[in-house]
């Protein structure tokens, strides 16, 4: 029994800033128009693998991120930036939901550190209704939030 694999999702890492940020009002930005920001993060004990992804992002665009607040809940990071403590990078499709106070910008560049890819291995023919639906949805999703 054969399957097909694909990415059915990616899903990039934008950068959240108050909306009044010098940045606010930029289509886009590069990563290291962030290096002398403060930065709200994930948490490193319960959320290492989105945690250590923002800091090697930054890294390898030649800076360590000033992590002066940590959180495990992607609103509560939201509304720490609405509060101006500091800036953050979250999933784009968890910021494409809106915050009051806040405005996400796409990141430019081609770091695989700001994707995440899920991939779905289905089968080649027959698939069920429902997996048709699954995989439909992702690809609408993954469109929207790489724009």
């Amino acid at each position: 029994m054969g399957g097909r694999a694909g990415d059915v999702l990616v899903d990039r890492l934008c950068a959240v800033l108050p909306d009044d940020h010098p940045l606010a009002s930029r289509r886009s930005i590069p990563l290291a128009a962030l290096a002398r920001e403060r930065f709200v993060s994930y948490s490193a004990d319960r959320v290492p693998a989105f945690h250590q992804r923002i800091v090697g992002a930054c890294i390898e665009a030649g800076f360590q991120p000033n992590i002066v607040q940590e959180a495990a809940h992607i609103y509560m990071i939201m509304a720490l930036v609405a509060g101006r403590l500091g800036v953050a990078l979250i999933p784009g499709s968890a910021a494409a939901s809106g915050h009051r106070g806040v405005v996400r910008l796409p990141i430019a560049g081609s770091s695989r550190l700001l994707e995440t890819r899920i991939d779905v291995v289905h089968p080649r023919s027959g698939a069920s209704a429902a997996v048709v639906n699954v995989l439909s949805h992702c690809c609408r999703r993954s469109s929207l939030t790489s724009s």
